[in-house]
């Protein structure tokens, strides 16, 4: 197996044909997707993270970064669509790409918060980021602050408008959401009893579907030495 080729690709610069070629590998992994849909999430986000083997792509993700003055003084950091070829499935390269990514965005934006605002409609997205960033929300320790509920609420709302109701923290999209193919979004068997687990089971039962759990972390400098022992001297 090659070594993985890792890129962060403005938007603007990717190719027709690597467009279809992503898209290729997004509906391998999930259903009720469309490239009219890809495309549409693929426009609205900034950069792409590319990982492939040689010629072959074999994951990516798409990302944005924006300012919201009328909601808050921050950086708001949304993820999109993200697919890794099952291949690849408990590698820790995308883990990586992204800290390395958030960090540089926290370094250049040292006095105001950053948020990875994430929606999840599967369970390993979701401990992704309860695993690596302690002040992450929904969690099973505690209810969300009211100031970031206020936050969640209002970026979602207007990311979603009616589809995204507050008081679940769900997104229901109209029509069929793009829901995980077979056993790919569910908990592994090892993991059934973890309470981070339980918790987004209990928070989101129909992901089956492809209803999405809004999710928020803020990304702080006191969490990466754990994150630099765990990821980049593999001692986590």
């Amino acid at each position: 197996m090659d070594e993985l080729a890792k890129m962060l690709v403005p938007v603007g610069a990717i190719s027709e044909s690597t467009r279809q070629e992503m898209y290729r590998l997004m509906e391998r992994y999930y259903d009720g997707t469309s490239f009219e849909k890809f495309i549409a999430d693929l426009s609205e986000k900034e950069h792409v993270f590319m990982f492939r083997e040689g010629r072959r792509l074999v994951g990516f993700s798409t990302i944005v970064r924006q300012r919201i003055p009328e909601l808050a003084d921050a950086i708001f950091v949304f993820s999109g669509d993200t697919v890794i070829d099952e291949e690849y499935w408990g590698g820790r390269f995308l883990q990586i790409a992204f800290g390395y990514y958030m960090f540089g965005t926290k370094l250049f934006n040292p006095r105001v918060p950053v948020y990875w605002m994430l929606i999840s409609k599967g369970v390993k997205t979701y401990l992704m980021m309860r695993r690596n960033f302690p002040t992450s929300h929904p969690t099973y320790a505690g209810e969300t602050p009211r100031s970031i509920k206020h936050v969640m609420d209002g970026f979602y709302t207007l990311k979603f408008g009616p589809a995204y109701d507050p008081e679940t923290g769900l997104i229901r999209f109209e029509g069929a959401g793009d829901a995980a193919r077979g056993e790919i979004a569910d908990p592994p068997e090892k993991l059934r009893g973890d309470p981070d687990v339980m918790h987004y089971l209990n928070l989101n039962p129909e992901y089956k579907r492809g209803v999405e759990l809004a999710c928020l972390a803020e990304i702080r400098f006191a969490d990466y030495g754990p994150i630099v022992r765990k990821y980049i001297l593999g001692k986590g």
